[in-house]
């Protein structure tokens, strides 16, 4: 299982490194540990928490793999056709392949982010039937933020947990 955070500021100031690392141990759960992935650098912060059995290899990195366009890549993907592994290269090719249609193409869960600095541009996507969550808070001109849980958005700072009264009576 996989869990992915990020926040990019929409007005230029540069990504706060402390609002990811509180995202991160919110989505974490006691007694597991995550391998983690991130990169923060300029605007934008991303970030993938790997909680499975796979293997780690000596060359992990716990910086996020960039692209061989330079763009960034958070993503919890079911590969059918694929091990379990901390490797993105499947998906960064199918990425590089299919650009923005790449969910079109994908064929079982998906979550994913995918940073391009040189367009200062997120592209965020999830499987049709929601299958692996992501939930995201836009204040449009200052910031985009997004989690795998609610409680990696609460843990930002930038959005408070409070009930939607109206939402619960219309559903109750």
């Amino acid at each position: 299982m996989r869990l992915i955070c990020g926040v990019v500021q929409l007005d230029g100031t540069p990504a706060d490194a402390i609002t990811l690392a509180r995202m991160i141990a919110a989505l974490s759960s006691p007694g597991l540990e995550p391998r983690v992935r991130q990169r923060v650098e300029g605007p934008a912060s991303l970030a993938v928490l790997d909680f499975s059995n796979a293997a780690i290899s000596e060359t992990f990195s716990a910086t996020l793999p960039v692209g061989t366009d330079g763009t960034w890549l958070a993503a919890d993907v079911r590969l059918d056709r694929h091990p379990r592994t901390l490797n993105e290269a499947p998906v960064f090719a199918a990425f590089e392949e299919w650009g923005l249609d790449l969910p079109d193409h994908l064929d079982g869960d998906f979550a994913l982010a995918a940073w391009d600095p040189r367009q200062r541009r997120l592209r965020c996507a999830r499987d049709i039937m929601g299958v692996r969550p992501l939930c995201y808070f836009y204040q449009p001109g200052k910031l985009f933020a997004f989690a795998s849980l609610p409680r990696g958005l609460h843990a930002s700072g930038v959005v408070a947990p409070r009930l939607d009264l109206v939402a619960l009576a219309r559903r109750y």
